[in-house]
């Protein structure tokens, strides 16, 4: 009898409250991500217009180290970029970026690397480095990317091809995205369990304490 005067209860004031929008939270930086790392297949064939005449392909990761502060404001990212590669044709890059652009489109350079000295490049090797990122203007890029990473691109230019020599669209990495979104629902239904005994206490009833799992054999 009590567990059905509970839920009637419950119903009754979960109904009388007011709806929130959709993904707000009473933390409004609890529910945006501080770890992004996004995946890029890196290709001659990528680039506007396809660069031909030579054998060099990679594979990009571009993770991002996110800060906020309230209410929810993106305050810094800290943007690593990696690229391993194979270069059967010699190269020399000079630079790396993120550009905007669908595929098939030349866009403009959105995020630096900080690329500094050119680096000679001959079979297989990995690039890696590191922009901080504090200014406005850029940290709106990265809110742009975080929610439509596809429209971006990693591009590596080198000497040879000071437009870009191996070019991919930026993808989520899955690992990644499936890691916080169970993380999110986690959060979410611990959230809710916290609102049912609040209500419970509202209305003068009693929760049994939370029970932790006991392994089993013991």
């Amino acid at each position: 009898m009590r567990k059905t005067l509970l839920t009637i209860a419950t119903v009754l004031v979960l109904g009388a409250l007011p709806a929130l929008p959709q993904g707000s939270t009473t933390d409004d930086n609890e529910d945006r991500p501080t770890h992004v790392v996004f995946r890029a297949l890196l290709s001659p064939s990528h680039e506007t217009p396809p660069v031909s005449g030579v054998n060099i392909s990679g594979e990009g990761v571009i993770e991002m180290t996110l800060a906020y502060t309230p209410p929810g404001s993106l305050s810094q990212a800290i943007v690593d970029f990696r690229v391993n590669y194979n270069a059967e044709t010699p190269q020399t890059f000079t630079a790396m970026h993120i550009h905007r652009g669908a595929a098939g489109v030349a866009g403009p350079v959105v995020v630096d690397s900080i690329f500094g000295a050119q680096v000679e490049a001959s079979g297989s090797g990995s690039l890696f480095r590191q922009n901080v990122v504090t200014d406005l203007p850029t940290l709106t890029v990265i809110e742009a990317i975080l929610a439509n990473p596809s429209n971006y691109y990693l591009n590596v230019h080198s000497t040879t091809n000071p437009a870009g020599i191996i070019r991919g669209q930026l993808m989520p990495d899955p690992a990644t995205a499936s890691e916080r979104q169970f993380r999110t629902i986690g959060t979410q239904l611990d959230r809710m369990e916290l609102m049912l005994r609040n209500i419970g206490r509202a209305l003068g009833l009693v929760f049994p304490p939370a029970v932790t799992p006991t392994p089993s054999g013991q």
